[in-house]
């Protein structure tokens, strides 16, 4: 067998093993859980992990007194207390995704409305993400949210420079949900 052939087997079995390799990383792996019996809580950012460009998010939740815990690789600008609607399966509770589209604050904790504005839009993979600013006591502060699966159907105007409200916590101002159903 000539060198080339051997060559030309070599590259040929590379681009396949790459094939099947990027196809496993991003199809079967990244799949997300079915849940069909759904039920849902609420999730919190109770730790991360930072090692280097890595980070590993631990987000609890409690299903009849038992807590659960799930852990995600995701960068965003997260804030510890960071609470999210979360479902997962009825009759297996561990069993869970974390809806990252509906940021929450609950009823008792000490928040405060501003003025925000849209300031750039990202997709990552399937996941579409706004970021706005706002400013308080004369910090501006970033951040990033999740938007809704079908965003561009409900909200087919959004753009960069549209102001709307911003739910802060007074506690930590970085911790924050764009009210983009209010202007």
């Amino acid at each position: 067998m000539s060198f080339r052939k051997i060559l030309i087997n070599f590259i040929t079995l590379s681009i396949l093993f790459s094939l099947v390799y990027f196809i496993y990383i991003g199809i079967i792996k990244s799949k997300e859980p079915v849940i069909k019996d759904k039920e849902s809580t609420i999730a919190i950012l109770a730790r991360k992990d930072i090692i280097g460009p890595k980070r590993r998010l631990y987000f609890e939740y409690h299903v009849d007194s038992h807590l659960y815990t799930i852990s995600i690789s995701k960068s965003y600008n997260e804030v510890i207390g960071d609470k999210f609607e979360i479902i997962y399966e009825k009759f297996s509770p561990e069993k869970a995704k974390i809806l990252f589209y509906k940021p929450i604050f609950l009823d008792n904790e000490n928040t405060l409305v501003v003025e925000g504005y849209i300031s750039d839009f990202i997709k990552i993979g399937r996941c579409h993400q706004l970021e706005y600013t706002y400013t308080i006591n004369g910090n501006l502060y970033k951040q990033w949210q999740v938007l809704l699966p079908d965003y561009n159907i409900l909200y087919p105007v959004l753009k960069k420079g549209d102001k709307f409200k911003v739910k802060v916590w007074v506690n930590n101002p970085q911790r924050s949900v764009l009210l983009y159903n209010e202007k």
